[in-house]
């Protein structure tokens, strides 16, 4: 791994010293919790402090260019993301190092959602990445049940966060057509060599990700993605999916995905000893849908909706169902100038086969003002709660506040 992030490193500075048009930028965030109360507890002042760091260097030129960024804080542990680029012809462009989520098809849905304000600080007391302003909350509960919104169901995620990868994109041999691969995250765990894969047994097929991209003029765009392995765990089995993202309205646009993984088997011995058994999967199919509606030049209005889909599992011929999950997230914004006004909510619900509906909930409305082109300050209130749960029946809120300073 050592020897991916050098060669990342080394090509970023070559790309550097390349191209000459370069440009550096920096940023910092201070947040914290003014108050808040989790699950009917009294009220409590102050908490989950937090603070970022963020320093990149960009570099372009006519034929390529290189980015590096390095990203942390003085509580946690330091990442970066370094890569170069390079396109000497109309047809083909090459990307080698690491980056975050090339070619993902969640227009709408994911970080385009809330953008920036998601770098706000984590709010106290939640095992789920529960943020002050807007969300990437695990919907339903403070477990790992229900929707992440972080990625969408349905969307093709990209080729994931800091994994060191090889992009090929091939265009403009058909007009509107593109081809992108990927070769991506080999030699990392979780990716090559995990749950028995070894870097030997099909690297090559665990790591490829390939999508057709299609460009209809004044429509739209068509997506179809997938995510290859050899099937023989949960993380190297085929992965497909195919969107849509539609630009002919005036003012609208609207986002449309379908997910689904491969089945496959998994072995496992019983905790009381004895042979193996076999437990077969059925992945859910997954369904997205976004949209962003500009009604004016101040006032717009998004949303979001993700559902998981007729998913089980079979162990001693004994089918169990996984439950149906489906998340609603809403959100308003209004611009005068300076200041922005942002009311979020959303709600889930998590069906199981049999038993009680658990349902989720969170209403978000915050503030950003930036009075200055480097300077930007949020504060704003949360309050969220679950429905259907004996653990933490009751409301939680929680009042943050965060500052960010940007440098160009």
């Amino acid at each position: 791994m050592k020897k991916l992030i050098a060669i990342s490193v080394m090509l970023a500075l070559v790309a550097g010293a390349a191209f000459a048009q370069a440009s550096v930028t920096a940023q910092a965030e201070f947040g914290t919790t003014v108050a808040n109360s989790l699950y009917g507890d009294d009220a409590a002042i102050g908490g989950s402090a937090m603070e970022n760091f963020m320093l990149g260097v960009t570099a372009e030129g006519d034929i390529g260019g290189g980015y590096m960024r390095f990203r942390g804080s003085a509580s946690d542990a330091w990442g970066s993301m370094l890569f170069a680029w390079f396109q000497t012809n109309d047809y083909v462009r090459f990307k080698v190092g690491t980056g975050d989520g090339d070619f993902g098809a969640a227009r709408n849905t994911g970080w385009g959602f809330n953008q920036v304000a998601k770098l706000g600080g984590k709010l106290p007391g939640a095992a789920f990445d529960n943020r002050g302003f807007g969300d990437d909350l695990v919907f339903g509960s403070d477990t790992t049940q229900g929707i992440n919104f972080d990625t969408v169901p349905g969307f093709y995620p990209g080729t994931g966060w800091n994994k060191f990868r090889i992009n090929a994109s091939f265009m403009n041999f058909v007009e509107g057509l593109t081809i992108n691969t990927s070769l991506t995250g080999i030699g990392q765990d979780g990716v090559g060599d995990k749950d028995g894969v070894t870097t030997t047994d099909n690297v090559f097929l665990n790591n490829l990700h390939l999508q057709v991209v299609y460009a209809i003029a004044d429509v739209g765009e068509v997506r179809l993605s997938s995510m290859l392995g050899n099937g023989k765990t949960a993380d190297s089995t085929p992965k497909v999916f195919a969107s849509f993202f539609l630009t002919m309205v005036d003012d609208l646009t609207l986002d449309i995905g379908v997910g689904y993984k491969l089945g496959f088997e998994q072995a496992f011995t019983p905790a009381g000893g004895g042979d193996s058994v076999t437990n077969k999967v059925t992945p859910p199919i997954e369904i997205g849908l976004g949209a962003t509606y500009q009604v004016n030049s101040e006032f717009s209005l998004k949303t979001r909706v993700g559902a998981s889909l007729i998913g089980s599992s079979e162990t001693f011929g004994v089918e169990v169902k996984d439950p149906t999950n489906i998340a609603v997230d809403i959100l308003a914004t209004y611009s005068l100038g300076s200041v922005t006004g942002f009311l979020q909510g959303g709600v889930s619900m998590i069906i199981p086969d049999e038993g009680d509906t658990t349902i989720g909930w969170f209403v978000n409305p915050y503030l950003q003002f930036s009075p200055d082109a480097g300077v930007t300050f949020w504060t704003g209130l949360k309050l969220w709660g679950t429905t259907g749960l004996e653990e933490n029946p009751d409301v939680s809120w929680a009042i943050p506040v965060t500052i960010q300073l940007f440098v160009n």
